[in-house]
């Protein structure tokens, strides 16, 4: 049924209620899941095949040669590979699907901010991923061979290096995420400004904790690297939701 809703600045808006059952929210959920899976399996096939090419890429100084301990090795790595290839690429059809079945519950402006965050959101995704492979990774891998001694040679194998590289490409793709969860959450009122800044300091305590949690060495630049442009998004988090209040 109608009801009205009424927001400070604005003309009162009337929003038509339609309430949905129970199975149907399940039905759209399953739709939404099963083109998601089909976005993230095509995805994969694509990583899959320009794995050959995108591999020398990825094999770089301090690390200039791996070995495999078992035959079926380098193909079940070119298939976890694959998989988190599938993630990066597919990601704003992810968000898109995810869009798709909220939507249904928003009002159209609600709709409209959500649906312009989605290349934002695959921006700063791709962006820390690309800290986490080019930045961090290099630079934790160095320290953890620093350890090496004439009695003690580093022996790597395709399997860890590329599943080390793999943890800190996605733990920090999603780290960067933070600043478009806080805005979607203020934006549909689930998040208040106030909370947001009388807390700046558990949040970059928070951030500092996680960056330490995904660099895998103690260096102070390593983690300031991943810590400070997250606290920086955290911000600028902060001034897009005072603006979107102020429009």
């Amino acid at each position: 049924m109608p009801y009205l809703v009424e927001r400070p600045g604005a003309e009162p808006e009337v929003i038509l209620d339609k309430p949905r059952p129970l199975l149907e929210h399940l039905e759209e959920l399953r739709e939404r899941l099963i083109a998601a899976l089909a976005g993230w399996f095509a995805a994969t096939v694509v990583a899959y095949a320009a794995y050959p090419k995108f591999f020398p890429y990825l094999v770089r100084p301090p690390v200039t040669q791996l070995v495999f301990t078992s035959p079926v090795e380098p193909f079940f790595v070119q298939c976890k590979v694959a998989l988190v290839g599938g993630i990066l690429l597919s990601f704003p059809w992810l968000l898109y699907q995810a869009w798709r079945f909220v939507a249904l519950g928003l009002r159209a402006e609600e709709r409209r901010w959500l649906l312009r965050l989605i290349p934002a959101a695959y921006a700063l995704f791709l962006t820390g991923g690309a800290i986490g492979l080019f930045g961090v990774g290099p630079m934790g891998l160095r320290f953890l061979l620093s350890y090496s001694t004439p009695q003690l040679v580093p022996y790597i194998t395709l399997s860890s290096y590329l599943g080390f590289l793999s943890y800190l490409t996605l733990g920090l793709a999603i780290l960067f995420q933070l600043p478009v969860a806080l805005f979607v959450l203020a934006t549909l009122g689930m998040l208040r400004l106030s909370t947001l800044t009388q807390h700046r300091r558990h949040a970059f305590v928070g951030i500092l904790i996680a960056a330490a949690l995904i660099t895998p060495s103690p260096d102070v630049f390593g983690q300031l690297l991943v810590a400070l442009p997250t606290y920086l998004l955290y911000e600028l988090s902060i001034l897009f939701v005072w603006l979107s209040g102020r429009r």
